[in-house]
């Protein structure tokens, strides 16, 4: 029991870190100006990434 209670200790501070990392990204303030942007284009004016648009003309 006491071996569970440590791996489980660990696996949460784990977890909380992972958490943090996340929150700095979301509340970051140039991820939501790209996130406000991206919602206005739509997905009618969506773009692939230029990779993917490169890749489907060596296709044709």
């Amino acid at each position: 029991m006491p071996e569970r209670n440590a791996r489980l200790r660990a696996e949460l501070g784990s977890m909380k870190d992972r958490l943090a990392v996340v929150e700095r990204i979301v509340t970051d303030e140039s991820h939501a100006l790209n996130r406000e942007i991206e919602r206005l284009r739509g997905p009618a004016n969506w773009r692939a990434p230029r990779s993917a648009r490169e890749k489907s003309h060596e296709s044709v």
